[in-house]
């Protein structure tokens, strides 16, 4: 961008950004690796936990460790954006997430409940945290080019047993037989946005 943007063009900006946050919560939880990556710049640097490396290399880490988490849901709020240049940013975003998993190592479970955690049955996660994005404008496109994954608090409780819901009801799956994807695919819509 040449010029100082409006008013107008930063609002447009803020949306684009927030747009790319909520593809990535997706992503991760509906484990649709290309709306996650399309969330990143290529090549984009990611500081998380013990991960610290490029989006490519976490995507790739991250397709192991969802492929036994039963439910992810990504809630994402209190989204700062402060602008450095007319195509920088940065972003500060609140998160929680809820995980449902029955394969953490003894360790984990012990952390999380206690030294009477037995060696199977689900445990519901809870991670409070913060992403500290720069987000830059390349090629017209708003994503993340740098990472920094911070973390608040991690609790967990063991998961009750048996179906909570009657089956009426719509249930979430982490493929394409959710009903997102349904949905975009009745109404014409390819890929991220």
């Amino acid at each position: 961008m040449s010029q100082a943007p409006t008013e107008l063009q930063r609002l447009a900006d803020r949306l684009a950004i927030q747009d790319c946050l909520h593809r990535y919560a997706r992503g991760i939880d509906r484990r649709n690796w290309e709306f996650l990556q399309s969330a990143f710049h290529p090549g984009a640097t990611v500081d998380q936990g013990d991960f610290k490396g490029t989006i490519e290399d976490m995507i790739a880490q991250v397709q192991l460790r969802h492929a036994v988490i039963e439910q992810s849901a990504h809630l994402l709020t209190n989204i700062l954006v402060e602008f450095d240049s007319p195509d920088g940013a940065i972003v500060e975003t609140y998160y929680l997430a809820y995980l449902r998993n029955a394969h953490l190592p003894a360790m984990m479970r012990v952390a999380l409940l206690g030294a009477e955690a037995g060696e199977s049955g689900n445990i519901d996660m809870r991670s409070l945290g913060r992403y500290i994005d720069r987000f830059e404008r390349r090629d017209g496109q708003w994503k993340i080019a740098r990472r920094v994954c911070i973390a608040e608090t991690l609790t967990g409780q063991a998961a009750p047993e048996g179906m909570t819901l009657s089956p009426a009801w719509v249930i979430a799956n982490r493929d394409p037989d959710d009903a997102v994807w349904k949905m975009r695919s009745e109404f014409g819509l390819k890929g991220p946005a």
